[in-house]
């Protein structure tokens, strides 16, 4: 059952925000990970992104290629804790400590990198940990595994290219010892930080990690270091690690996270909270109108305190490609292809990597399923946090865990520009409001129909939510952050209640599924209680927020600023159209529904049986009555599909990446069945 914690959630981060006020807005002046060829070596990775108690972080690894297939052969059965047996090859059967990254071959799309192991090889065997839920016959499944002596600690060491360290400067980094060490019995380390001035160097802090013994080292450390005194001079970071016990000076994995220098900058850039409330409809928000008073804090909050935007719309009703219209400014069509095993192409920027290049910190909390990591929404954020389930028959409900994390995160980058990306499945069905939500509203036995049922459960569940949007904007207000946040709220898609005779969203085009909640709140430069008229899409966020945050603007998107429409202004775009994509149904195998919408007429075209509905938004908001005069307007509508079909051609898809790309931080199997919980798969 879904648990309610909206009190004390509320009390802690009331009390969280009772910390000290920042000293200043610091920006980064000198980001390793983003720093050109000089300051990284070869023989190492940077900027992967390494997850270490479910929260994984842009770090720096050893470099080790997979060569040709090992033998592996797993156990009968690949239950869980089920290990492969992998002969070492003779090469290095002299070796005790071995480093390795086996990497799953699969016959279709591209390579999946598991963790990188510390192996114990006194026995001349090597031991890799079976995903959960791996096929055991191994079908159309090689195992490849880079393999070579493990390195000593001092190999781990990185020092930076020099700088002139500006005044009242602070560096930052992360620390962490891989999970692959941990069952190793690999040794404590110890991280040092320290300044290189000319000849001499100062260890400015140390931090020792011991995780094969400490449960509480099982985490990221983080450190902060002044570098005040070396203001003016130039000076390079140095990142070094040693045995902490020379009695026990085994090899191990350590990690550097994303190491940053920051200097005080004028407060001008806001903070950046894109808040997405997975399948919330517009009609079941108070604020649009429903019958119901579901979201009182959200409309009060945000809509009262910010401009509403009358009618936005999803660009599908599907989570991957309407967040990636969202991420990207470009419409579904673009980028049909991206998918967990295809992902978004490198040289289509998204709007956290944006963010991060304008001096943004950059972190996102998710409730996973299809805001899939490797389909191209960990890029760009330097800490990204999926809030997985515990039990995938109850996969939801846990929007008080995942704003209470973002909020801490923001407390903890209070005196940085932030970018921070939340994001929730709450109302998502199943529907299953806990106490006392459960009974807000009206009784069941009072209704008509399971699709009415239905939709009180998850306008309950919608009320909850609302609590805990409440409890996350307090805390946000109460960190003193609410001035200088901009903060955008959406959906991704609606929801249907068989409106138009199907329930759930995906393979229709109607209001319920496309029509979305889209708010936004910054009392510098959002004016408050303004009600737009204007339609407006998802691909409009990006360069919306670019425009409002003073970053460069983009060419070649979909999506267009709707900052003219703040000041009263019309677009540059003159008469306004959103387009929206969808499947007919879950084995079709490609677009096959399209819709053109304008503040005079909505048409939804089926591309392949020449069938066309045309509705008036103005008088039929339901879209009951199919329109059949103006037929000016219907065949400008069918213009503008033309338009839109021959135009928006598809990105080049990305190719089978090697097997060096970012590893798959869940199981294929667990996200199937966390989309299986949704409803996704049957």
């Amino acid at each position: 059952m879904k648990r309610v914690a909206v009190v004390a959630v509320a009390a802690a981060l009331v009390a969280a925000c009772r910390s000290e006020p920042p000293r200043g807005v610091l920006v980064p002046v000198v980001r390793w990970l983003d720093a050109p060829a000089p300051t990284q070596r070869a023989d190492m990775e940077w900027g992967r992104h390494v997850k270490i108690a479910g929260e994984a972080r842009l770090a720096i690894v050893p470099t080790i290629d997979p060569k040709d297939p090992l033998p592996a052969v797993p156990p009968p059965d690949a239950a869980k804790g089920a290990r492969w047996g992998v002969a070492v090859p003779d090469a290095l059967r002299a070796t005790r400590w071995l480093l390795a990254r086996p990497v799953l071959v699969r016959e279709q799309g591209p390579p999946a990198r598991l963790q990188q192991l510390l192996i114990d090889a006194g026995t001349g065997a090597a031991s890799v940990p079976v995903p959960e839920g791996l096929d055991p016959t191994m079908q159309g499944i090689r195992l490849m595994m880079g393999i070579e002596a493990a390195r000593p600690l001092a190999s781990y060491d990185v020092v930076g290219a020099p700088f002139v360290v500006p005044a009242d400067a602070v560096a930052t980094v992360g620390m962490g010892v891989d999970e692959g060490a941990w069952s190793a019995g690999a040794g404590p380390v110890e991280f040092r930080i320290g300044v290189v001035d000319g000849e001499h160097e100062t260890v400015l802090a140390r931090t020792t990690l011991d995780p094969a013994r400490r449960p509480e080292d099982r985490r990221w450390a983080d450190a902060r270091v002044d570098l005040a005194p070396f203001a003016g001079r130039r000076v390079r970071l140095a990142l070094r690690t040693a045995p902490s016990d020379p009695e026990r000076a085994t090899p191990s994995l350590p990690l550097w996270a994303d190491p940053t220098v920051l200097a005080p900058r004028p407060a001008w850039m806001p903070n950046v909270v894109l808040m997405s409330l997975d399948t919330l409809r517009a009609k079941s928000v108070s604020a649009y109108g429903s019958a119901r008073a579901t979201t009182p804090n959200l409309d009060h909050m945000v809509g009262d305190a910010g401009t509403i935007f009358d009618n936005a719309y999803t660009t599908a009703p599907h989570t991957l490609p309407a967040h990636l219209s969202a991420f990207t400014g470009l419409y579904r069509r673009s980028f049909q292809g991206v998918n967990a095993f295809n992902p978004l192409p490198l040289d289509v920027p998204t709007l956290p990597e944006r963010l991060r290049a304008a001096g943004y910190e950059t972190g996102a909390f998710t409730e996973d399923g299809f805001v899939i990591p490797n389909a191209g929404f960990q890029r760009g954020f330097s800490t990204y946090v999926e809030n997985t389930s515990p039990d995938f028959h109850e996969p939801l409900g846990q929007s008080a865990k995942t704003f209470r994390a973002a909020a801490d995160w923001l407390a903890e980058h209070r005196d940085h520009p932030t970018f921070l990306f939340v994001h929730t499945y709450e109302v998502h069905a199943p529907y299953t409001p806990a106490p006392p939500y459960d009974h807000a509203f009206e009784d069941t036995a009072t209704l008509p129909n399971a699709n009415a049922v239905a939709l009180l459960r998850y306008e309950q569940e919608a009320r909850h939510l609302d609590d805990e949007v409440r409890a996350f904007l307090e805390a946000v207000d109460g960190l003193g952050l609410g001035t200088r946040t901009l903060l955008v709220v959406m959906a991704d898609h609606g929801e249907e209640f068989g409106e138009h005779g199907q329930r759930y969203h995906g393979f229709q085009l109607y209001e319920e599924t496309t029509h979305v909640p889209f708010m936004l709140r910054w009392p510098a430069a959002v004016p408050a209680g303004l009600r737009v008229k204007t339609p407006v899409s998802l691909v409009d966020i990006l360069p919306t927020i670019l425009d409002l945050v003073g970053a460069p603007p983009v060419m070649g998107i979909h999506g267009e600023s709707l900052v003219p429409l703040l000041g009263g202004r019309p677009l540059s775009s003159g008469r306004r159209v959103v387009f929206g994509e969808a499947l007919s149904k879950p084995d079709a195998k490609e677009t096959d529904l399209l819709s053109t919408r304008t503040a005079d007429i909505h048409c939804i075209f089926r591309l392949h049986g020449g069938d066309l509905e045309c509705y008036n938004p103005q008088s039929d908001r339901a879209e009951t009555v199919r329109r059949s005069d103006r037929r000016d307007q219907i065949d400008l509508s069918r213009r503008e599909a033309d338009i839109y079909w021959d135009l928006m051609k598809p990105i080049a898809t990305a190719a089978p990446a090697p097997p060096s790309v970012p590893a798959q931080d869940r199981t294929e199997q667990e996200r199937l069945e966390k989309l299986r919980a949704l409803g996704y798969v049957q």
